[in-house]
């Protein structure tokens, strides 16, 4: 059940902030981002990134695991 995410941020970035929606705890990274869950189900993965500039992007996709 692990989930792999890949992709870039096309800006300078500063920091970056995962949420895997299965109750963990957020956890800073980069790309590519990855979780282990220890259940099946389906799940929202976010992500947070704060750019050099000050702003904040997000983006979010729906895992569904077996």
């Amino acid at each position: 059940r692990s989930v792999t995410i890949g992709g870039t941020v096309k800006v300078p970035w500063e920091r970056m902030r995962w949420s895997w929606g299965d109750g963990t705890p957020t956890k800073k990274g980069g790309f590519p981002g990855r979780h282990t869950y220890r259940r099946a189900g389906v799940f929202t993965i976010r992500v947070r990134v704060v750019t050099k500039a000050g702003k904040t992007l997000r983006a979010s996709v729906t895992a569904h695991t077996h």
